[in-house]
């Protein structure tokens, strides 16, 4: 690859997966935190397994919305053929006139099946880990 496209396409695309890695981290911690606090307040549910289950689900929903344009640029830029071929600006712009704005949700389904397992057994994981803490520490 370096011989054939210089030492810059190593990081084609880097731009994009940092961009991606931060709206996934921000999106899915503050949603979950949100649906959390939500669930409890309305008094939809108690604190538990369930409520862990769906506020992780609803984070994994909103954290794939978010992070969908950023997935399908960085596959979009890191898959150009030719050295410096794409620029981000010019990918988004050649989408949009090609296939509309809905070009960066393309792939919303497969990548939410990914996701949600991830999701939900980060958050039940953590909850169950933070409790035996508690429990361990004498706080619960």
């Amino acid at each position: 690859m370096i011989r054939d496209e210089g030492a810059s396409s190593l990081t084609r695309g880097m731009g994009p997966n940092v961009v991606r890695a931060i709206l996934m981290n921000a999106s899915q911690l503050a949603s979950y935190d949100w649906f959390k606090s939500q669930l409890v307040r309305g008094g939809y549910m108690n604190d538990g397994i369930g409520l862990h289950f769906t506020a992780s689900f609803a984070a994994g929903t909103v954290a794939t919305t978010v992070c969908s344009p950023a997935d399908v640029l960085k596959s979009r830029i890191m898959n150009a053929s030719a050295p410096g071929s794409t620029s981000t600006l010019q990918a988004i712009r050649i989408a949009i006139k090609n296939e509309g704005p809905m070009f960066m949700f393309k792939g919303w389904v497969p990548a939410w099946m990914r996701l949600q397992p991830t999701t939900i057994l980060i958050f039940l994981t953590f909850e169950q880990l933070k409790n035996g803490v508690d429990w361990w520490r004498g706080d619960a």
